[in-house]
């Protein structure tokens, strides 16, 4: 898969992306914008954010945290923060 072989050749660490997964459990399609993403060899991790890059956390949690299996990741593309409008746009 090329999507793996990405992941494993990037640095380990992506500071914006949006990814599109499968949930193992319930087979839904999720779209996402995470931040601080960390890469290792099976799962792929990082703090879930809005197209503003403000973090999505509820009352009672601080953060969003997912823990994705790289195997069900359909689609990943790397974004970066415009400083002049302060969103995020692709790289």
């Amino acid at each position: 898969m090329r999507l793996t072989k990405y992941l494993t050749e990037s640095t380990g660490f992506i500071k914006y992306a949006r990814v599109i997964f499968t949930d193992s459990i319930s087979g839904k399609d999720f779209d996402i914008f995470l931040k601080d993403i960390q890469v290792g060899p099976k799962f792929l991790k990082g703090v879930e954010i809005n197209k503003k890059g403000d973090e999505m956390a509820t009352k009672k949690v601080d953060r969003k945290i997912h823990i994705v299996d790289i195997e069900a990741i359909k689609k990943i593309k790397e974004y970066k923060m415009n400083l002049k409008y302060g969103e995020l746009e692709k790289k």
